[in-house]
C-alpha cells in the first residue's frame, strides 16, 4: 500500500507540475496578447489622429482651392471685359478696317 500511495502521490506531482507548466504557459500568451493588444491600441490610435489631421488639411485645401477658382475666375471676366472695351475701341478708331479674327474667350 506503501508503493501505490508514493506513486499516487508521484502520479499527483507530475499533473500538478504539468497543470502549472499549462497554467505558466498561458499566463505567458496572455502577456503578450496584452503587449500585443496594446501596440495595436496605439497603433489605431496613431491611424485616428493621422485621420483628423488629413480630413482637416482636406478641407483646408478645398478652401484653398476654391478660392483660387473665384480668383482666376474673376481674372477672367476682366479680362474679357478688358477685350470687349479693346474691341470697342478699335471699332471706333478705325471702321472701315476690322479684324476677321472671332473672340476666343466670349
Amino acid at each position: 500500500k506503501l508503493a501505490s500511495s508514493e506513486e499516487l502521490e508521484a502520479k499527483l506531482r507530475q499533473q500538478l507540475q504539468a497543470v502549472r507548466a499549462d497554467c505558466d504557459a498561458r499566463q505567458r500568451r496572455m502577456q503578450d496578447y496584452d503587449g500585443s493588444l496594446q501596440r495595436s491600441n496605439s497603433a489605431l490610435a496613431s491611424l485616428r489622429a493621422d485621420k483628423e489631421l488629413a480630413i482637416s488639411d482636406h478641407g483646408e485645401l478645398r478652401e484653398k482651392a476654391l478660392a483660387a477658382r473665384e480668383q482666376l475666375e474673376s481674372r477672367i471676366q476682366c479680362l474679357r471685359s478688358a477685350r470687349a472695351v479693346l474691341a470697342e475701341s478699335r471699332r471706333h478708331a478705325s471702321p472701315k478696317t476690322s479684324s476677321p479674327r472671332r473672340e476666343r474667350l466670349s
